[in-house]
């Protein structure tokens, strides 16, 4: 299956938006960005999707996390084959069209 990002020329803006952090403006054209969140969305809302995270201290993040690949446990700070801190379901790939 083709990469997602086959094909791409990228014409980037480079802004610095603080130390360390870059916005690559207009580096992913608008339709691809658009089927990136689609697809996004759809994994959220799937089998072992998105979820609360609860950190070391016992306190619980303020996002929704999903991992692909591997899952990072934010108990242990390491990374794991299954959602062990949280239901022990196995982590989902990364999705085909994703790799380059």
């Amino acid at each position: 299956m083709p990469s997602l990002f086959t094909g791409i020329r990228h014409d980037p803006e480079l802004r610095q938006v603080a130390d360390g952090a870059m916005w690559l403006r207009n580096w992913l054209p608008v339709d691809v960005q658009a089927r990136l969140v689609e697809t996004c969305r759809s994994l959220l809302g799937g089998p072992a999707g998105g979820y609360t995270p609860t950190v070391r201290g016992g306190g619980k993040m303020h996002v929704q996390m999903m991992c692909l690949g591997r899952h990072w446990n934010p108990r242990t700070y390491t990374y794991e084959a299954t959602r062990a801190d949280h239901d022990g379901l196995p982590v989902g790939p990364v999705p085909d069209d994703w790799v380059t």
